[in-house]
Formats: C-alpha cells, sequence, structure tokens
C-alpha cells in the first residue's frame, strides 16, 4: 500500500489545511464527496505551509508555490469558519494537460473543435469550479496551434496555466 510522506505525494485537487495537521484534509477530485485525512507523516509539512499561508497579506484569494518556486502550484482560498478559526482551501493546478481526447472530450466533439473548417467565432468553456474549464480549453488552445499554427489571445483570471 502506498503510504505518502510529502504533500506533493498525495493525489489531491483541494487540500484544505486547518489550524493544525490533525485538522487538516484533502479530496482526490475537486467534486468528490470523500474527504481523507492528512497523514501524519506530512505534520511537519502541513504546519510549515500553514505559516506560510497565515504570513499572506491582502485578499482571501491568492496563489502560492510549495514547498518553493519548483514545487506544486496552488491557488488558494481563506475561508472563516465557526469560532472564527481559519481554514485554508488549496486547489492543485494540474501540471500537464493532455489531448482533448485524453480528458473525455467526446470524439465529435474534438474533430469539430479540431477542423480546418472552424476558422472564426467564439468558444466559451462553462462549469462548476474544478470541473475541467482551464484544462480542456487548454488543450484546445495547445492542439489547434499545432495542427494550424497561429496566434492566440486568452483571457483568465486568476491565470491557472501558463
Amino acid at each position: 500500500m502506498f503510504n505518502p510522506s510529502t504533500l506533493s505525494d498525495l493525489i489531491f485537487s483541494d487540500l484544505f489545511v486547518g489550524d493544525s495537521p490533525e485538522m487538516s484534509w484533502f479530496k482526490s477530485t475537486p467534486d468528490s464527496l470523500l474527504t481523507t485525512a492528512v497523514p501524519m507523516d506530512c505534520a511537519d509539512e502541513i504546519t510549515s505551509l500553514r505559516k506560510q499561508l497565515d504570513k499572506h497579506e491582502g485578499g482571501s484569494d491568492f496563489r502560492v508555490t510549495w514547498p518553493d518556486d519548483s514545487g506544486m502550484r496552488l491557488r488558494v482560498k481563506r475561508i472563516t469558519v465557526a469560532d472564527d478559526k481559519i481554514v485554508f482551501v488549496c486547489r492543485r493546478y494540474r501540471v500537464v494537460v493532455g489531448a482533448l481526447a485524453d480528458l473525455g472530450v467526446p470524439k465529435s466533439v474534438t474533430n469539430r473543435l479540431l477542423s480546418a473548417d472552424l476558422k472564426n467565432g467564439l468558444i466559451i468553456f462553462l462549469g462548476k469550479p474544478g470541473a475541467g474549464k482551464t484544462t480542456t480549453a487548454t488543450s484546445f488552445v495547445r492542439e489547434r496551434l499545432n495542427l494550424f499554427g497561429g496566434v492566440c489571445w486568452t483571457v483568465e483570471n486568476p491565470i491557472e496555466l501558463p
């Protein structure tokens, strides 16, 4: 059985950092209803991450890279819960974006999006948080540029993927 010893070893989309390692948990996918306690092997790292998150000044939404500039990219939301306690919800950015077909986009939709006949218009990706909008849009843009070349401008706030 795999026993993760660092946060980067955990398979998660959302990491909930409470005021102690015992009060921290994670979910493997954004829409999962199953939460799992952070392994105590990661207790020191969770404590260090919490200290870094507590130092953030400014708005309740921000980004960090953990443990340093070469680590995981996390989108963070500070939330005040009961008894004025603070919980940080850290969403892990997907690092590698696959092809549209690998993401589960139906073949008919993939064929249309990557068709040479599609020369103008507006394509909008909509969905709930964590549904894969940015991942799908990034895959679409990369595949179109690889197939046909050209230039693409995107607008996203906050920027999730380069």
